[in-house]
């Protein structure tokens, strides 16, 4: 029944970890000048940065499908356990994606993601994968490969939902595809009205007032980071006098700027 079943897959994944701990080694370098970096990660981790999040979706996506070394010879675990990289295997990445171990990076894999969700380690040789990889101007054939995972979630758990809003990100879904900012409605307006924005990349937003003779009187919106998006913010200007006034938005690559109408 369910309740065996479940107690059974817990007996076996603390069976699984207590086998893969006996076979970790600690590694060493034999030889300065080979360029072989030896890390020790834990399954889920794919980013290698400490902590098991939506991000570790993003290794299995670059590697997806991809085949590699199979460090579980029982066929896949997800056991919590330290594991270390392969002499002279360079691109240990694809390692870290592998997340069950078995050898191919699939579907399968997002569920040690799953399992080990919020799980944190240290590391003496941390790092933190995709630091510098603009995923929002990926190939083709990486979107391919992304949107395959994006399908394959199913479910309304905490990682399938952050997952899936990091994916559709990625993959462009409901992402705008320019900057834009509308007029303000209702204009003109009596102490509030609304300004709407589109971003279609991550930006720090900065949304300032200015009066008829260019002085800036209000700063609704103050160097806040947005991920891609349409948003709408609610203005409130009870504290300005009735007048013509200008709002405009800044980001490091697009301002945009519409004149508005108080009357009180």
């Amino acid at each position: 029944n369910y309740l065996s079943s479940i107690s059974q897959l817990k007996e076996n994944a603390i069976a699984a970890e207590t086998y893969t701990a006996s076979l970790v080694e600690t590694l060493t370098n034999p030889d300065p000048d080979t360029t072989v970096e030896y890390i020790t990660w834990y399954a889920g981790d794919t980013d290698h940065n400490g902590v098991v999040d939506e991000y570790d979706i993003i290794s299995i996506g670059m590697y997806f499908h991809n085949t590699t070394i199979a460090l579980d010879s029982s066929g896949g675990s997800f056991a919590w356990s330290a594991r270390n990289s392969i002499e002279d295997f360079l691109n240990n990445d694809i390692l870290m994606a592998d997340v069950d171990g078995n050898g191919f990076v699939d579907e399968r894999d997002v569920v040690g993601i799953g399992m080990h969700w919020g799980n944190t380690y240290s590391s003496s040789n941390m790092m933190s994968l995709w630091d510098d990889l603009d995923i929002y101007d990926l190939s083709v054939e990486k979107k391919v490969k992304f949107e395959k995972l994006y399908h394959s979630l199913i479910g309304e758990s905490e990682p399938v939902l952050k997952i899936r809003a990091l994916l559709k990100n990625i993959l462009g879904i409901g992402i705008p595809t320019d900057y834009s900012l509308e007029q303000n409605y209702p204009n003109p307006f009596n102490a509030s009205t609304i300004i709407n924005f589109s971003l279609p990349r991550p930006s720090q937003v900065n949304i300032s007032i200015y009066n008829i003779i260019g002085q800036r009187v209000d700063i609704p919106i103050n160097n806040i980071n947005y991920l891609p998006g349409n948003y709408k913010i609610k203005y409130d200007a009870k504290s300005l006098s009735s007048g013509v006034y200008f709002v405009r938005i800044n980001t490091p690559e697009w301002s945009s700027m519409k004149k508005m109408m108080l009357i009180k």
